[in-house]
């Protein structure tokens, strides 16, 4: 997609500082960029290996973010409109950037040294961002709005804000291939806005963790698919409780698994149907055996394997893969139905905990098991190549 491109899809989104009315001319003017909800990415050869520093309110800060648009790579790696996931372009050089009703600017993700400009202030004005991902400080966490990005050290999992809100858990009795203990459908409700990890935990993160001391020791067989940016496979839920303690030591913040009800909730992202993209699923939304058609969705094949976390497009809350690709281990203990499950949105830590749930279907099953209502339980022990996980951070208010 070519900068000219990207500046007609920014123009065009349903943000008010970025009317079509506006076009480019809004693009010209700091005050217009900064009251955008949009992120800038830059390529990682955009200015060299040192960070970049860009004032804020100054005319050398409106003819820096000009060329950075002027060196946009001709081919990013990914575009979506600004209004539902933050935009990514392939680099490590990232801002987002909000406006409060006080028309102060909040800066949500730090990627790159903000020069003197900015310093530390409360929630309602600028915070300054450090050079590399670090803990998010409490101005910086009170500043979180739905669907802003964050990372809190260089291979912690990249976590997004998805919002407080209710849903009706579980399938309706007529969903096709439903199983007695996806009900009965009850309503779940979140106070608080709270953080996903955008993408399952990656061998990269994985091996972090080893490197830190952390997850026992333990090195996970990778199948010879690969590692890096694949999901670690061959997790147990108790190889997961060991990975959400270090990350919480690392970073001195409550990192832990999903509950159920959440793993639901973000698969679903506002959606009712079995899939948030709809009442059928293809090869080309996400990764599982396609031999048996789901509700009329047309015949397919099956990959045999894994494949990177940013795979397919994210849903409308800037997740990917909550359906296929590994099953995600969640925090509950298994129940064969929801009589008596919480309404809160918290873990049901009683039932057969000898086993917890996982959610989402994996590279190997059927259509069916990839629905967001569908829901099964293993043993707490239990290593396969087919399972994985993805991690949960509660906010401040």
């Amino acid at each position: 997609m070519s900068r000219s491109a990207i500046l007609d899809e920014i123009s065009s989104s349903t943000n008010p500082c970025c009317t079509p009315s506006r076009g480019f001319a809004a693009m010209q003017r700091l005050p217009a960029i900064l009251a955008a909800v949009c992120t800038v990415a830059l390529p990682a050869t955009a200015f060299g290996q040192a960070p970049v520093a860009l004032g804020v309110g100054s005319d050398s800060s409106q003819r820096r973010v000009e060329s950075v648009l002027n060196d946009l790579p001709a081919r990013p790696e990914r575009f979506v409109r600004a209004n539902v996931v933050p935009l990514v372009i392939g680099g490590v050089m990232n801002v987002i950037v909000k406006q409060t009703s006080q028309g102060n600017a909040h800066i949500a993700r730090r990627s790159f040294a903000m020069s003197s400009e900015v310093s530390a202030a409360p929630c309602s004005s600028v915070a300054a961002i450090s050079a590399l991902p670090n803990p998010l400080s409490a101005t910086e966490e009170c500043s979180l709005k739905p669907r802003d990005v964050f990372k809190e050290c260089e291979k912690c999992p990249e976590m997004i804000v998805v919002p407080a809100g209710e849903f009706n858990m579980g399938s309706p009795e007529d969903e096709p291939d439903r199983n007695k203990n996806e009900g009965p459908q009850h309503i779940v409700q979140f106070a608080r806005q709270f953080a996903v990890g955008r993408f399952a935990v990656t061998f990269d993160e994985w091996d972090a963790c080893v490197a830190g001391g952390g997850c026992n020791g333990y090195t996970p067989n990778d199948n010879g698919w690969g590692r890096g940016s694949r999901p670690v496979i061959h997790v147990s839920w108790n190889d997961a409780q060991a990975y959400v303690a270090w990350l919480s030591s690392k970073t001195g913040k409550t990192y832990r698994l999903l509950t159920e009800a959440e793993r639901e909730y973000v698969a679903r992202a506002g959606t009712t149907t079995p899939f948030w993209f709809g009442t059928t699923i293809s090869l080309e939304q996400a990764n599982f055996d396609d031999k048996h058609p789901y509700n009329s969705s047309p015949p397919g094949g099956r990959r045999g394997q894994t494949l990177p976390v940013d795979s397919f497009f994210p849903n409308p809350w800037g997740l990917y893969q909550v359906h296929g690709n590994v099953w995600d281990w969640v925090q509950d203990c298994f129940n064969d139905s929801y009589v008596g499950a919480p309404s809160d949105g918290s873990a049901w830590m009683s039932g057969d905990c000898g086993k917890h749930v996982l959610r989402g279907g994996a590279w190997i099953d059927q259509p069916r098991f990839l629905r967001s209502a569908f829901r099964l339980g293993d043993a707490t022990f239990r290593r396969y190549n087919l399972q994985g996980f993805r991690v949960a951070r509660p906010l401040n208010p």
